[in-house]
């Protein structure tokens, strides 16, 4: 569904599906979209992808030596990040001569240790895990906190993670942390928890002993920390339908992640809001076809105030949008103090960091919400190739995307709202009620 109309506070015409949960689960483990591909990207055609277990040690250092010589070759990045090349030389060295002693998933997490000590986002291997634990953390201010659950496991939801086996919560992060290539500390919050349910990549990591199952321990709302022993279960593509946690309906901006672009007229504030969900023509209906009908919509009807968000957004292909924003910084109607805001956060990436960035620049757009995972200025324009051994998909950028005077390692909002565990407990969303109170307004310019 790409355009509905409801009453602020009232019946939004369906069941909302998705919550918390599903932010830790949407975009997985498939590559970050890219600044300039259009249509998305996919690897490039190759043989059935062999069992990592079943690889030789000769292999696995042939497929090292191949990921060394391509990156070196062709990635755009390291001629200007010398310190992450040394470092991703470093842990090629220590990888190749700890590699005869390691399991195979000290083997995968070594691989992906080294890819990670280049910090680029966009440089990453595309690693499908084969085993999961029926959980979702999202990283709220007040901690790493279970967002979704397996039917029995309820118990489990909105407890806070204190720690794994034996091993403390800092140290599951510090370890986890060098796998997730990542330039500024909202990037690691969006994809750590995503890493947090693998039961391989723990092992990987000498946090459990097998990858099986796991002592988790937690914490509950009112303090008191319990264990709970948890096993893995068979990955399946897709998000599991597990339960979910929320006090009342699910909010507006969790609704619908999977649908490319979409929005919503809420009647009773006379605001439209569009959620733009990924850089990407949607099939069936491409982006111009939308936003024409977007734009009449609003010259059509009475809207006094466009919300766009982008909090879900991981890019694509930054020019889709462009018209679009031309088109609204034409409307008077929308284009002032307290008529047009703009929603980022940790998943904003990419592409659609270059939006928010057209938005700010372009028209009188009020930015709120979190530090985006992206920066304003990065490498993009991504290429992919495969392993030779293990035919494992590595994606690289082959571009420098410079925005003038934007050197920071995250875009900041206006106003920045992070989300807080209590407002997921109720089924709220702080930064469109926010919006709709007036609590962010800026004043006209003198």
């Amino acid at each position: 569904m790409v355009g509905r109309t409801a009453a602020d506070g009232g019946s939004r015409g369906r069941p909302r599906r998705s919550s918390w949960g599903c932010l830790a689960l949407a975009f997985g483990f498939v590559l970050s979209s890219c600044v300039r591909l259009h249509p998305p990207p996919s690897a490039p055609p190759s043989p059935a992808t062999p069992a990592l277990a079943d690889l030789t040690d000769a292999q696995w250092l042939r497929d090292l030596d191949h990921l060394r010589r391509n990156i070196n070759r062709v990635h755009e990045n390291l001629m200007y990040s010398l310190a992450g090349h040394r470092e991703f030389e470093d842990r090629a060295r220590l990888f190749r001569e700890a590699l005869p002693s390691l399991n195979v998933d000290e083997r995968t997490a070594g691989l992906l240790r080294v890819v990670a000590a280049l910090n680029d986002p966009h440089t990453q291997i595309a690693f499908r895990p084969t085993r999961r634990f029926p959980l979702a953390f999202f990283w709220f201010k007040e901690g790493l906190f279970v967002t979704a659950v397996e039917p029995g496991l309820e118990r489990l939801l909105g407890a806070e993670l204190a720690g794994i086996d034996r091993a403390s919560l800092a140290s599951v992060i510090s370890l986890l942390s060098e796998l997730v290539p990542h330039e500024n500390e909202s990037r690691l919050k969006d994809r750590l928890p995503v890493l947090l349910p693998l039961g391989e990549v723990l092992r990987g990591l000498g946090l459990i002993p097998s990858a099986d199952k796991a002592s988790f321990t937690f914490r509950d709302l009112e303090g008191k920390t319990f264990e709970a022993e948890v096993e893995a279960r068979p990955w399946t593509a897709g998000r599991p339908k597990w339960a979910r946690r929320a006090a009342g309906e699910t909010p507006l901006f969790l609704s619908d992640m999977d649908t490319f672009y979409w929005y919503e007229y809420l009647e009773g504030s006379r605001t439209l809001f569009f959620q733009y969900n990924s850089c990407h023509d949607m099939p069936g209906r491409p982006f111009h076809e939308f936003s024409d009908a977007l734009l009449a919509f609003i010259r059509g009807h009475e809207v006094d105030r466009v919300v766009i968000d982008l909090r879900h957004n991981p890019g694509g292909y930054s020019q889709l949008l462009r018209p679009f924003i031309r088109g609204l910084a034409r409307l008077r109607k929308i284009d002032h103090p307290d008529g047009l805001y703009v929603i980022v956060g940790r998943r904003t990436f990419s592409a659609a960091v270059l939006n928010a960035l057209e938005l700010r620049r372009s028209t009188r757009a009020v930015l709120v919400g979190e530090p985006t995972g992206g920066k304003p200025s990065h490498y993009g324009d991504i290429r992919l190739f495969a392993l030779p051994a293990s035919r494992l998909t590595v994606s690289y950028p082959t571009q420098y995307i410079w925005r003038e005077g934007v050197l920071e390692t995250s875009m900041v909002p206006d106003h920045v709202v992070e989300p807080s565990v209590r407002d997921w407990i109720a089924g709220r969303d702080p930064v469109l009620e926010g919006i709709l109170r007036g609590d962010f307004r800026q004043n006209e310019a003198p």
